[in-house]
């Protein structure tokens, strides 16, 4: 009988998928003041990152993996692409303030 609620109980252990969503930092993004986060180098931490890249790249790149993963984002091409201007296309919205909090987090 122990075998038994033992098989179970590992056979329920990880059936479940975790989900992190995006939760918005307080006082966060780029409108200036504390941004809520970043180290202790001035640097923006991944989640104000991700806020910035949701905001301005999602629209377009919404199942790309650069925006799922800190892992991801660095090993994309996001920061050259951001420095060379040639994301997002034509000027885009993003500004040159959150162009360089993006550029500054790599």
């Amino acid at each position: 009988m122990r075998l038994i609620f033992a098989f179970l109980f590992f056979l329920g252990c990880g059936g479940e998928t975790t989900r992190t969503e995006y939760v918005p930092i307080p006082g966060g993004g780029s409108t200036g003041g504390n941004t809520g986060g970043g180290n202790q180098n001035g640097k923006p931490s991944y989640q104000e990152t991700q806020a910035l890249l949701i905001t301005h790249c999602q629209s377009c790149h919404a199942n790309s993996n650069f925006l799922k993963s800190e892992r991801q984002l660095r090993a994309s091409s996001t920061l050259n692409r951001v420095r060379s201007r040639s994301m997002p296309p034509n000027g885009g919205s993003l500004g040159d303030i959150d162009r360089r909090r993006i550029i500054s987090f790599f």
